[in-house]
């Protein structure tokens, strides 16, 4: 849960809820596993005062996803990171890393009615843990590389990167275009 500068409060998460309430000009309005089974991720906004749903989307495939952070610009567009078990998580066109990949990380961005994603791009074989956008609006990622106790060498990495074995400090440009460190 976070607030925007307006005062309107943000949620992310996971719903399995076919009849969650989405609003109709959502990105996704659809729960996307016809058996009712996988993780489904969700955004949503209310009024500050919590009385209107501003708008609330699905964000996922019938393969599953968990968002576990969320972050608001200035603008007031949502970004949401986490975990996807699908290949095909909606990526867009420009994406850093469109290339399916999973189970990996995620990280994507809405537009302030949550109708449209204005970036998303797959982060490797990873988790998003937590996101914040920083003065620049670049979009600051952390989390961990690798599954069990094996750390993974499927995760991009910069030139001259201290290794640090599971944990990753990672930032992205604010449109989600390129990776700076």
């Amino acid at each position: 849960v976070i607030l925007d500068a307006a005062g309107n409060v943000y949620v992310a998460g996971v719903t399995n809820a076919a009849d969650f309430p989405v609003t109709p000009n959502a990105f996704q309005t659809k729960y996307a596993d016809p058996a009712g089974m996988a993780d489904q991720g969700f955004v949503a906004k209310l009024s500050p005062d919590g009385s209107q749903l501003l708008y609330s989307t699905y964000l996922g495939t019938a393969g599953g996803e968990r968002i576990v952070s969320l972050a608001v610009d200035s603008s007031g567009e949502a970004v949401v990171g986490g975990h996807t078990y699908s290949t095909s998580f909606p990526t867009t066109a420009d994406a850093l890393f469109f290339s399916p990949h999973a189970p990996g990380g995620f990280v994507a961005r809405l537009n302030p009615q949550g109708s449209a994603l204005v970036n998303a791009t797959y982060l490797g074989n990873s988790d998003v843990r937590g996101i914040a956008i920083d003065d620049g609006g670049n979009i600051d990622v952390t989390g961990w590389a690798g599954y069990g106790t094996i750390p993974t060498s499927d995760f991009p990495v910069t030139t001259g990167a201290m290794p640090t074995g599971f944990t990753y400090f990672t930032q992205l440009s604010g449109d989600g275009k390129s990776l700076i460190y």
